[in-house]
């Protein structure tokens, strides 16, 4: 069984207004044990904690509010100190992050200056608030913004064996093959969370209405025409292999 005693220096709370959480609350020999601390009096997130076993530092650090450890075997105790100062350096920030008004908790906290989420599907527009104040609660600062959701759609563009991909004009319906023997297209997904998850996605290229094999890059397609003359109509379907309703279809008229 885990044993505690909780020491504060510097900080204006007392003992009492510490909550300890043990889970499991009785636990047995060799068994994983987490404990978190919690406070209505004071924000631990400000302040630097160190969590020591018999005399040894087993976690220090600012806003560590929680930790586990193993318990020993049976009739041992082990006796656990937490010890919570403030931190009194103007250059350290805590942040609190909300999500449409609702408040972020595993996100916010001290040095915790960004924040990922994933939008519902039915959000048209997500509104992000942080707050952002010294340790030393001398000042903060605030700041909103509305982010909204777009559906996903693909652009085509020509890449150039010299200059590169031409981002600066996207492929149209009235776009003609002209010159030379072969024509490389790029397609360019967005408002789609590709980058980074490239092979989480299939792609699946149709010319004409027939399948083609994927290319080995994946997003670029080299048009050979056998004759010129009449349209060759392009696809690439995107979709996720892992999350519902990530896909995009792209098309685009080619006059040979």
């Amino acid at each position: 069984m885990p044993s505690f005693s909780i020491a504060e220096m510097q900080v204006n709370t007392q003992e009492d207004e510490i909550i300890v959480t043990v889970s499991p609350k009785n636990p047995q020999p060799y068994e994983d044990v987490s404990i978190n601390i919690s406070s209505y009096a004071t924000d631990l997130n400000k302040a630097v904690i160190s969590w020591q076993i018999d005399s040894k530092i087993m976690l220090s650090g600012i806003g560590k509010t929680d930790y586990s450890f193993k318990a020993l075997g049976p009739n041992t105790t082990t006796n656990l100190n937490i010890i919570i100062r403030p931190v009194g350096s103007d250059g350290n920030i805590s942040y609190s992050w909300k999500n449409n008004d609702n408040i972020v908790t595993d996100a916010s906290g001290y040095n915790k200056n960004s924040f990922i989420f994933n939008n519902d599907l039915f959000d048209t527009e997500n509104i992000i608030t942080v707050i952002a104040s010294a340790v030393s609660e001398n000042y903060n600062a605030e700041k909103t913004i509305t982010i909204s959701a777009y559906s996903p759609k693909v652009l085509f563009y020509k890449k150039s064996p010299t200059e590169g991909t031409l981002y600066n004009n996207a492929l149209n319906s009235d776009t003609i093959f002209g010159e030379g023997d072969e024509m490389t297209i790029v397609a360019v997904p967005y408002f789609l969370a590709l980058k980074g998850n490239e092979d989480k996605f299939n792609y699946s290229w149709t010319i004409n209405g027939d399948p083609i094999n994927t290319p080995s890059k994946k997003i670029e397609l080299t048009i050979r025409p056998t004759s010129r003359g009449g349209y060759a109509d392009i696809s690439i379907v995107l979709e996720s292999m892992n999350k519902l309703f990530q896909k995009v279809i792209g098309q685009l008229k080619l006059t040979l």
